[in-house]
């Protein structure tokens, strides 16, 4: 009747074990679909036309006292890329020029990320973060702007970062 009544917690035991590894196994499947339906997903427009890919950089930076944010996108997914410094590192407008202080930004697009030579410097616009989550690591911004690659001109517009993926930690410069 010991032996019975042993077997028998054993068996409920080892039932609720394999219960939670299931429940937990289904939890990370749909994490791991939700991740891919759209988290760290950067998508612009070039003179009308879409570009989808995601965010290969999104990282924070320091100089000096002075923390920053880089974001480029996913010159493996799409050769059509866009890289941005912010001077700062919050929420708000960043102004997108030659970087001459807290608020603004600087930025590039390339056509092929491969193509060293070419690449279109924006010289107006603006990048605008609505949300910087640093404890869980996501940032969400939309940018716009006018690009110039010697007398050839750009427009970059509808940019969206949604859910971007900022790495863990901030590194000095």
């Amino acid at each position: 009747m010991k032996n019975n009544y042993l077997f028998q917690l054993v068996g409920v035991s080892l039932c609720f074990v394999y219960l939670h590894a299931c429940t937990n196994s289904n939890a990370l499947v749909k994490e791991k679909a939700t991740e891919k339906a759209g988290q760290n997903s950067i998508s612009f427009k070039v003179n009308g036309q879409l570009v989808k890919t995601s965010g290969w950089n999104i990282s924070r930076f320091k100089t000096g006292e002075s923390l920053h944010i880089n974001i480029t996108s996913n010159m493996h997914e799409d050769k059509r890329t866009v890289a941005f410094n912010l001077q700062g590192c919050q929420p708000g407008n960043y102004t997108l020029e030659e970087a001459r202080g807290e608020g603004t930004a600087y930025g590039s697009y390339k056509p092929d990320y491969t193509n060293f030579s070419e690449a279109y410097i924006f010289k107006h616009g603006e990048i605008h973060i609505s949300s910087l989550d640093t404890v869980h690591g996501i940032l969400n911004a939309s940018f716009h702007g006018i690009a110039e690659y010697g007398a050839r001109s750009i427009v970059i517009t509808d940019g969206l970062i949604q859910d971007g993926k900022i790495a863990p930690g901030i590194t000095n410069y």
